[in-house]
């Protein structure tokens, strides 16, 4: 790879000079609208982008601006320099809003060109329409170019993949896609203004800019030494609160925790959105806390979590309920169509008034300490567009980012701590308004990945982690929907260790997602995590990169190269989708083994090698010999781990995989030997360097009815006990909920005489069973006695669906449906569970009973549910 000092981009006008630039300048020529930009003594002719099919022809220059007449109007090109880039500014000379899209800027070259996806858009679900970098094979110089959101008009990028999706070709390549304009239910569009950032060099990372915008987050360095705990589980607020207790314990003064709760709202999971808690103004939407808590127990929980970091109570303005308050009120509606039919998010224009009511009162009823807001930082802009013509500026995408940019300033406010969000894929957002959050990444266990862009663009500017939820690493977003995602993955070591491979690769901290309750929970996991993950990404958190490399297949057995190396020495071209959804994933693992295993060297001398191939890889780290299985890893320090050194890796001298890290600066040393006996223990322990010996801080115990640690000497349960599992079911709930909790739906939840009284207000409401062990067989019924208390007669639907012992969620393919009269009195409804193809022979360790369906008036509803048998076949 050569390594030639960039020569500065520069430009000539025909007709006005640009401002002064250091180098030498090309030539712009407005009849072909081209610009030569000459970098390492090599040139490459790029012409602009323009609105439709017709590129126009010269009107004369205003203040330096060149004017080009268009079919139905006129548009306006603005060329300056801004250090190494070249920015190119759009208008409409006449406000005139009949534009429907721009093309991109085309390199001119007759050679072969290249490509690879830089951004955390496209990384994030492997779309392949997102920004690019092109390598001219002819030119010998890499180009790029992007459009920028954040003051454009326009609504979306194209999809059209004959455009610019390709990722290998020959002739004239876009070097951007496409930016639409779309016309809102009046038919009207917005008045053209883009601009659009082109830069040309020798070095692909000396031809990607960083965005405007980016700046690191205030909140960053606090970051460095903090693991994420991602709580989508039900449990209680006491059981969560212990759980934290003992993470800190646990963790020690070293590591914080920020903590997201987001099965706390109104109503259960996103019942009553964009609505969380209106109890200032409508006492009757509590908290849902049947189950979970008090109001008192959770802020309880709010102060523990604030003592060990930050604690945020999770919100969603993105989507609308119907039942829910705001929405009764006449306060916030969905988006529009392009038709008129009601789209899928919120208004962004409606939302201020309501998170500057629910924030504080979160704030004042609950503590917490910073923020979390689901789907605010997901996607491009483009994502919550509004067709209503009465939303003077809903599809441009600078009006959604502003909205979005004032959200997050608001909550930083409010709360005064980090904001955090989903997936963090939005890349105008991240650093100065999301300063954290999971780093998502949609069937990553499919796709082979390069971490460049994140480490050279995105790793500065704040600390995020993990590698997403687990079943969307396991699965594509898309499917899941519609289908049985893989939710087991917390079950499947060959998932976790590639899971934690990746992060380790991308640079993420640590990352604790809970999703069942407590008692099912990946301890042996969540213990590497603190106890491993934590302590080393304090040496790569915001550390700059110095090189990336891969081992290259077809070449000798430790032959590594760049990036730029691959593509423009070996051909490498990145394989993507051929479709606008990832049904065939991006860079998928068995079409790219270049990525199977990367080295990545660190400004402070860290070394970290990762593998992710199918075969293992024998390597030298910090001159130990060590062999990385798949999902292997290693890291060290240069020059020979003299501060620490950690891997995931055969113990030395055996095929037995063990974790292993220690960290001689912080005197600490942890192994979990994975069920065999290494440096002397069976189970995952940590020594501290105390007065010149190792000493045995804590022993786990992962095994059995109730996992715990030894710490200093003190057994610490790490769950609640585990509730036995019922091989019978009989429940009368007028004795109380035994075990059985509301989830979602019910405003109250009261055990009265003649059972449990339900409020229902939203029709998709639920209740979970305690752990169950029936042995399903063909004629097992389950009889529910319940009553519907209605102004209306008629029907309803009463659902029941269950859980066997492989399973980790209630799936809509084991759902048993009967029908349910609306009379005011009492039934006994008989449920044909054993006639389930998925029931017989089955162990079922959970039920959940959606009490109405279909049918029903609008919420509030009554239901009581008098008791649940389980009737065995005879």
């Amino acid at each position: 790879m050569r390594h030639i000092p960039l020569l500065l981009l520069v430009l000539v006008t025909l007709f006005e000079a640009l401002p002064a630039a250091a180098g030498t300048w090309g030539t712009y020529n407005p009849s072909t609208r081209s610009i030569v930009a000459t970098a390492a003594g090599r040139s490459l002719t790029v012409q602009m982008p323009y609105p439709g099919t017709n590129p126009g022809s010269y009107a004369g220059t205003s203040g330096g601006k060149y004017l080009y007449n268009t079919t139905g109007g006129q548009y306006r090109l603005a060329l300056q320099i801004d250090g190494e880039s070249l920015i190119v500014t759009i208008d409409s000379t006449s406000g005139n809003s009949a534009w429907n899209l721009i093309r991109g800027p085309r390199a001119v070259t007759s050679g072969i060109w290249r490509r690879v996806d830089l951004s955390q858009y496209g990384m994030h679900k492997g779309h392949d329409f997102n920004q690019k970098g092109t390598y001219l094979t002819q030119q010998d110089l890499w180009a790029w170019a992007f459009w920028r959101p954040e003051v454009g008009k326009g609504t979306l990028w194209s999809f059209q993949q004959a455009v610019y999706n390709a990722n290998s070709g020959s002739g004239n390549p876009f070097l951007a896609p496409q930016m639409r304009y779309h016309a809102n239910t009046a038919g009207a569009r917005q008045p053209l203004h883009e601009e659009i950032e082109i830069r040309v060099d020798d070095e692909l990372w000396q031809a990607v800019p960083t965005f405007p915008a980016s700046r690191k987050s205030q909140w960053a360095e606090e970051l460095v030494n903090t693991v994420l705990i991602d709580s989508w589980s039900h449990d209680s607020a006491a059981d969560l609160t212990h759980f934290l207790q003992t993470l800190q314990r646990i963790a020690g003064r070293d590591t914080q925790f920020f903590t997201i709760w987001a099965a706390w709202g109104a109503g259960g999971h996103d019942a009553y959105t964009p609505d969380s808690i209106w109890l200032n103004h409508n006492p009757s939407y509590p908290p849902n806390h049947t189950g979970f808590g008090s109001l008192s127990s959770m802020r309880s929980l709010a102060d523990v979590g604030d003592a060990a970091g930050w604690m945020t109570f999770r919100t969603y303005y993105s989507q609308v309920s119907t039942e829910g308050p705001s929405y009764l009120d006449g306060l916030v509606h969905n988006t529009l169509n392009a038709d008129g039919s009601v789209g899928p998010f919120s208004k962004l224009n409606e939302l201020p008034p309501i998170y500057q009511r629910q924030e504080p009162e979160i704030k004042a009823h609950l503590g917490s300490s910073g923020s979390f807001t689901d789907s605010l930082s997901t996607g491009y802009p483009s994502s919550h567009r509004d067709y209503d013509a009465a939303v003077a500026n809903g599809l441009s995408t600078e009006w959604v980012v502003q909205l979005e940019r004032t959200m997050a300033d608001y909550l930083e406010q409010i709360h005064g701590g980090p904001v955090t969000g989903e997936a963090v894929s939005n890349e105008v957002l991240l650093g100065p308004w999301v300063a954290t959050g999971q780093f998502d990444m949609h069937n990553g266990r499919g796709r082979r990945m390069t971490p460049e862009y994140k480490l050279r663009r995105l790793h500065g500017l704040s600390v995020f982690h993990g590698m997403g939820q687990n079943y969307r690493f396991t699965d594509i977003s898309e499917r899941w929907q519609a289908s049985e995602y893989n939710r087991n993955g917390w079950r499947d070591q060959a998932l976790l260790d590639d899971y934690r491979a990746t992060q380790i690769l991308f640079g993420n901290g640590g990352y604790l997602y809970l999703e069942n309750q407590l008692e099912e929970a990946p301890w042996a996991h969540y213990l590497s995590e603190v106890l491993i993950v934590a302590p080393l990404q304090q040496y790569f958190a915001l550390q700059p990169v110095t090189t990336i490399e891969y081992e290259t297949s077809g070449q000798a057995p430790g032959t590594w190269s760049t990036l730029e190396s691959l593509v423009e020495d070996h051909g490498f071209v990145m394989k993507t989708n051929t479709g606008r959804l990832p049904q065939d994933p991006w860079t998928p693992k068995d079409q790219s083994p270049e990525f199977d295993r990367i080295r990545v060297t660190y400004a402070n001398g860290l070394t970290i090698v990762v593998n992710r191939g199918s075969s293992s890889f024998a390597i030298s780290a910090a001159g130990q010999a060590l062999t990385l299985p798949a999902g292997g890893w290693a890291a060290w320090d240069a020059p020979a781990g003299n501060t620490v050194l950690a891997y995931s890796a055969f113990a030395p001298g055996t095929s037995h995989r063990i974790d292993f890290l220690q960290d001689q600066g912080r005197g600490v040393r942890y192994v979990d030997p994975r069920g065999a006996t290494h440096f002397g223990v069976d189970k995952p322990t940590q020594w501290v360097w105390k007065n010149g010996d190792w000493r045995r801080r804590l022993e786990a115990a992962l095994e059995g009815n109730r996992p715990l640690v030894m710490l200093e000497g003190q057994a610490i349960p790490l769950a609640p006990s585990r509730r036995a599992a019922a091989s019978a079911l009989n429940v009368d709930f007028s004795q109380g909920l035994q075990g059985w909790r509301t989830i979602r739906g019910a405003r109250e939840a009261t055990i009265t005489t003649e059972g449990l009284e339900l409020d229902l207000t939203a029709r998709a409401g639920f209740l979970h069973s305690p752990r169950l062990a029936l042995s399903g067989s063909a004629g097992d019924t389950l009889e529910v006695d319940v009553r519907f208390t209605l102004p209306t007669s008629g029907t309803t639907r009463l659902a029941v669906l269950f859980q066997r012992e492989q399973d980790v969620a209630y799936y809509g393919s084991r759902k048993v449906e009967v029908d349910a009269g609306i009379t005011g009195g009492w039934q006994t409804l008989s449920i044909p569970v054993g006639n389930h193809s998925a029931w017989d022979g089955e162990t079922i360790t959970g039920l959940r009973i959606d009490p109405a369906k279909a049918n029903l008036p609008a919420p509030p509803v009554q239901v009581t549910l008098g008791a649940v048998r389980w009737v065995p076949a005879q």
